[in-house]
């Protein structure tokens, strides 16, 4: 699969629960039930749009799901200098690639995530800038790993946006690499590796929450 490019659009939502690139409520994507084969997707480029209104600006999610001896490459996920005004809970919210139940010798390298230059402007006090998310009740993380799987992620850059919020600024939430309970896990010799985290050169004026959250519970069983 190529490139996804969608820049320099400008969109005016009237609708409460609507969002202007909706890879995440309506959309997603979803490779699920793959065997002895090889998947390569390019990059996700979703920059320099003007979005007004709405539920969300940008949403996206995307996973690999029941892998058995394949091999992933994904490009990078890019949401850079956007213009995101009115949003009712989000500015962008991302779920970044991930896999559930990866078998054999499945091997996915993925790209990077990168959230830059953007300006968010909200007004709801529950509302959020910048929402990154790998948790397991949104069907996003990394678990049920048997033989040799193993997932690298690239690292994520969250840098020199300027957000005012009514809510919050930037969240990062993760509880579900490597595990999701005690009998979901790693199994044998698979591995769960994460690139960097890197969250700076932000300019953030929250209100009703901070400006940067955190919510780290990383479960991970590793049975033998």
């Amino acid at each position: 699969i190529g490139n996804l490019i969608i820049t320099n659009n400008i969109m005016h939502l009237s609708g409460t629960n609507t969002t202007g690139v909706d890879l995440l409520n309506e959309g997603g994507l979803f490779i699920d039930h793959v065997n002895d084969s090889t998947i390569t997707l390019g990059t996700i480029n979703i920059s320099e749009n003007v979005i007004l209104g709405g539920q969300y600006g940008i949403g996206f999610m995307g996973s690999f799901n029941d892998l058995s001896n394949v091999q992933v490459t994904t490009g990078d996920l890019l949401f850079n200098n956007n213009t995101l005004a009115g949003q009712s809970e989000a500015g962008i919210v991302c779920l970044p690639y991930s896999g559930l139940g990866w078998h054999g010798t499945t091997h996915g390298v993925f790209g990077k995530t990168l959230a830059q230059g953007n300006s968010i402007m909200i007004g709801n006090p529950n509302a959020i800038g910048i929402v990154m998310v790998y948790g397991s009740m949104y069907t996003s993380g990394f678990f049920n790993y048997t033989g040799t799987a193993h997932a690298q992620t690239g690292d994520m850059l969250v840098q020199n946006n300027s957000i005012m919020s009514n809510g919050g600024g930037i969240f990062l939430w993760m509880d579900s690499v490597g595990g999701n309970n005690e009998t979901q896990g790693l199994y044998g010799h698979a591995i769960v590796s994460t690139g960097n985290f890197i969250l700076n050169h932000n300019v953030i004026e929250a209100d009703n929450y901070p400006g940067i959250i955190l919510a780290v519970e990383i479960v991970t069983t590793i049975i033998h």
